[in-house]
């Protein structure tokens, strides 16, 4: 095998989402000067501690820094690490978002499976499971990743908004410029859809790198208060489990649908 195949496959594999762990944007700085570069690491993890990952374009077809109305795909090369280190484009409140290629896990068992739906309070139960036709072991679910990031350039004026990915968290307030004293509003969507009676992960972490986790759940409109203090940096999650879409292969049953939403509160 030539070298540089085997290089290739070394940084593919590192680069690859551990199922069942969250995938965020991590970045180094939430608040950065106008100007000044925004350096962000893809990670891959539990308890809002993880892997940093390679940028690999294939494992990410979509990603994009957005400032307003603008819109532009991220410079990063392959293999880069951190996945984004680029200039701020403009001044304001700077978004990052990717999304994953599809990715598989095999379940040996029903049991691993279970763990992950009660994990993720995704509601699916063994007997409805087997009344679809699916055995109890030996199955697998794809999976994609839809993550958002938020830097405060300069001013950090702006609003987060709705960018079209198939689930998406939005945040309704600026976390940078806004009071949060009586919670964080952040909103769900599915398919451009408001995602309602759904859990949300709240991961909070100091300056020390110590994490809390809290769960929450979004009301009829899809948006969920969530408490923040200052000092910390806030990754959000929620995951969307249905049946794997058709055309799958035949021992791909389930699909889900990751939605991380990443920033901070000074």
């Amino acid at each position: 095998m030539p070298w540089y195949r085997f290089v290739l496959m070394c940084v593919c594999g590192l680069a690859l989402p551990v199922a069942a762990h969250e995938f965020w944007i991590e970045p180094e700085g939430y608040r950065v000067d106008n100007g000044a570069h925004i350096v962000a690491h893809f990670r891959n993890g539990e308890g809002f501690k993880g892997n940093r990952l390679a940028f690999l374009p294939s494992q990410y077809p979509e990603h994009e820094i957005v400032v307003g109305e603008a819109r532009q795909p991220f410079s990063s090369t392959l293999g880069q690490r951190p996945a984004f280190d680029d200039a701020a484009p403009a001044e304001g409140m700077v978004t990052l978002a990717v999304t994953s290629s599809t990715q598989r896990i095999r379940y040996k068992t029903w049991e691993k499976f279970q763990a992950f739906v009660d994990h993720k309070d995704l509601g699916v139960t063994l007997d409805e499971h087997k009344a679809m036709g699916h055995p109890d072991s030996a199955f697998r679910e794809s999976y994609r990743r839809f993550a958002k990031a938020l830097v405060g350039v300069g001013h950090a004026r702006g609003a987060d908004q709705q960018l079209g990915l198939e689930i998406e968290l939005v945040a309704l307030a600026n976390p940078y410029t806004a009071d949060l004293s009586g919670g964080m509003p952040v909103q769900a969507f599915l398919g451009g859809a408001p995602l309602s009676d759904v859990q949300i992960e709240l991961f909070q972490k100091n300056a020390e790198d110590d994490v809390r986790i809290s769960l929450h759940r979004t009301d009829a409109e899809g948006i969920a208060v969530l408490p923040v203090a200052r000092g910390h940096s806030y990754l959000v999650d929620t995951v969307h489990l249905r049946a794997a879409p058709a055309g799958s292969e035949a021992d791909v049953v389930w699909e889900t649908l990751w939605a991380s939403l990443t920033f901070a509160v000074e």
